[in-house]
This record gives C-alpha cells, structure tokens and sequence, in this order.
C-alpha cells in the first residue's frame, strides 16, 4: 500500500514539474514575442513611421479616396430596355436608384 502511494505521489511529482517547465518555456514565448514587436515598433519609428502614423495615413488615404469618388459625375439620364421590351418595372426602380445616387453624390 505505501508502495502505491509513493508511486502516484512520484508520478503528481513529475507532472507537476512538467507543467512548470511548460509555464516557464510559455513565459519565455510570450516575452519574445513582445521584445520582437517592440522592435518592429522601434524599426518603424526609425524609418520614420509609427502606428500611429501608419493609422493617420491609412485615414487620410481612405478619406482621399471617399472625396475622389464623390467629385465622379455619373449620367443623370439612364436608358435602358431592349429589343424584346425588358422589364419596365425593373427598369423605373434603376432609374430612380441610379437618380438618388447622383444627388447624393453631387451634393
């Protein structure tokens, strides 16, 4: 019987410093992986642009890009239809779609 015990107590023994080494090489991933991204964060403030300036950059260009495209004039007139007739429901629905957006766009 204390045989038995003495094994398990070995064995929790052993499993508990297994899952301490695990802990310690976890802790040693995740301080390497902070050191790395705080060198990526260095290297970018030495060529110039920061996270914070990469954002500011990424706004500027995409509110650029939003007043590009509402400076576009788009046809106020849409023809459409076809030999056979088409759909004119369907075809009163683009138009009025295709009217809003010009309005909207222009104002």
């Amino acid at each position: 019987m204390k045989a038995v015990e003495v094994t398990k107590a070995e064995q929790e023994y052993e499993v508990a410093r297994l899952e301490a080494l695990k802990a310690n090489e976890v802790k040693k991933r995740i301080i390497a992986e902070g050191e790395a991204e705080a060198a990526a964060n260095r290297a970018k403030v030495a060529a110039g642009l920061t996270p914070q300036e990469r954002a500011e950059w990424d706004y500027k260009t995409k509110v650029g890009v939003a007043e590009a495209v509402a400076k576009v004039q788009l046809p106020t007139v849409v023809m459409g239809g076809g030999a056979n007739g088409g759909n004119q429901t369907m075809d009163i629905m683009s138009l009025k779609f295709a009217t809003d957006l010009v309005e909207k766009l222009s104002k």
